[in-house]
């Protein structure tokens, strides 16, 4: 109740409620990377929806983002971007009274480093080594958040598998869409949730697709049971470093030479090693 002593008598009143304190007692996942975006699970009890809703989180003190409801023990949240450190979030079922929710841990990016090979033929199908640095520092728990890793040549996307030691993923090529020398952006894409993801990306790492290689004729095709013997092979071909490779039979691979655009050339191996 409450009223005017001084001038009158008159009393009016109103209803006041209390409502028990809600408490947070997880976040999921606790490390997030500092450019914000990821989606977290608050854990708890008492979490109460509003129309329209109240729901809020709070970080460092001082950044506010709207929460979800999902049950009284459940809530989501996005991070926002924040400094690579330790955060202090907290929690509120009605935009003014907050409760504290923990600390989380801010991390910066990964760089994505190399890929390798950093070319393949057109019609893809060639597993591409990612090395990404940094991975290597995130723990279990983090790296399992970002439940889908994706490698994207240009336009097309597909699904990274991770290899030992989390620092590599490993991708095999899609095709691209005709028979031609392109070379396309590469970057890799870590999804915490199907709206939530980070780009790693480099201007330096770039895929290139190649046309298929013609060849119009060989010098010979003959040589010595010892090897040794130059093979040279006219037609056209990619100045492809590092890549070009004659295959004798069907398991012995020798380096290849190009030349030019035209011209390229092979070692024969000995005949010991190629049957």
């Amino acid at each position: 109740d409450y009223g005017d002593n001084h001038h009158s008598k008159a009393f009016s009143s109103s209803m006041f409620y209390w409502e028990i304190s809600e408490t947070v007692t997880n976040i999921s996942p606790d490390i997030v990377f500092e450019t914000g975006g990821a989606g977290i699970t608050l854990t708890g009890t008492n979490f109460i929806p509003s129309f329209p809703n109240k729901i809020l989180c709070r970080y460092a003190g001082r950044v506010l983002l709207e929460g979800t409801y999902e049950s009284s023990t459940s809530v989501k949240c996005n991070t926002p971007p924040v400094q690579a450190g330790e955060v202090t979030v907290e929690y509120s079922n009605n935009g003014i009274n907050f409760v504290n929710a923990g600390i989380m841990t801010y991390i910066s990016i990964p760089q994505l480093d190399s890929i390798w090979p950093s070319s393949g033929v057109w019609r893809g199908n060639t597993p591409v080594k990612v090395n990404i640095l940094g991975m290597e520092k995130l723990n279990e728990k983090f790296v399992q958040s970002y439940h889908t890793v994706q490698c994207a040549f240009g336009e097309k996307v597909v699904t990274a598998s991770r290899m030992a030691g989390g620092k590599h993923y490993t991708c095999v090529t899609p095709p691209y869409s005709r028979n031609a020398t392109v070379t396309v952006p590469f970057s890799v894409r870590m999804l915490n949730s199907p709206s939530s993801h980070v780009t790693l990306k480099s201007d330096g790492v770039k895929y290139q697709y190649t046309r298929d290689l013609i060849i119009t004729h060989i010098s010979q095709l003959t040589g010595s049971t010892t090897g040794g013997s130059h093979m040279e092979l006219f037609g056209a071909f990619e100045d492809v470093i590092g890549t070009l490779s004659c295959r004798f039979g069907d398991s012995i691979t020798m380096n290849a030479t190009f030349v030019s655009r035209t011209h390229m050339i092979c070692i024969t191996p000995s005949i010991d090693s190629a049957y």
